[in-house]
């Protein structure tokens, strides 16, 4: 019995036990690292949706601000009312709604 444990303390693990020794060992680190990942692919996920929101906002913002464009200068040549003066980088957008709101400086 001696000269078996003895046998087994000397040798050292090959093969697919040395491999599952490994992994038993950073089980913790690697779940930890897994966690890890999941998280910030959650982040930048978010922050993906959030940048597409953005822009798609702005394009909204834009399309609008041509519209009312074309419709106040529509409106001026049949001398209905005078043409406001104003450019696309005006600090001031009108929204939805015909709520004003100022635009924010990144």
């Amino acid at each position: 019995m001696a000269a078996v444990m003895a046998t087994l303390l000397k040798s050292k693990p090959e093969g697919p036990n040395k491999f599952a020794i490994i992994l038993s060992d950073m089980a913790r680190q690697l779940s930890a690292m897994d966690r890890y990942e999941r998280r910030a692919l959650s982040r930048r996920k978010f922050a993906i949706r959030a940048f597409d929101e953005a822009v798609s906002g702005a394009k909204i913002a834009r399309i609008e601000m041509q519209q009312m464009l074309v419709y106040t200068t529509i409106l001026a040549e049949q001398n209905q009312i005078k043409r406001p003066r104003f450019s696309m980088g005006a600090r001031f957008a009108v929204r939805g709604g015909g709520r004003q709101t100022r635009k924010r400086r990144l």
